[in-house]
């Protein structure tokens, strides 16, 4: 499934250095270019400047949870970025599935989760 994605930027927002570390390794070996913010405060003012092709969101974060960040980025981006959000917190499995097009994300995913299905699901949106 490898491609060259070099010009679709992915911009990965999650508090977790692990889970940072990880997503660069597998999207940056998969041919894309790719942005890590741990902290939610500042994302809007970074992706003003550097404007990512989608989003990938972890929804547990300090300061601000990622449904409230995925609501501003779809209101100040007029719904022009893909969101996909996730979590590992099995106990937010049947929430995220039933609630997270109420905040407008485009998709979500399960921690863990098999590579192959990420990047199926971030193909199909960009």
């Amino acid at each position: 499934m490898k491609e060259k994605n070099i010009d679709k930027k992915i911009m990965v927002i999650d508090d977790d250095s692990g889970t940072l570390h990880m997503l660069e390794s597998i999207l940056t070996k998969n041919g894309f270019s790719v942005t890590t913010l741990n902290f939610p405060k500042n994302a809007l003012k970074i992706i003003k400047t550097d404007t990512p092709d989608l989003i990938l969101l972890d929804i547990l974060m300090p300061y601000k949870d990622g449904y409230t960040l995925c609501e501003e980025i779809k209101t100040t981006f007029s719904n022009k970025i893909p969101v996909i959000t996730f979590t590992s917190n099995s106990y937010e499995k049947s929430y995220i599935e039933d609630a997270y097009k109420d905040f407008g994300a485009d998709d979500f995913i399960i921690k863990p989760f098999k590579t192959v299905n990420l990047l199926k699901k971030i193909k199909n949106l960009l």
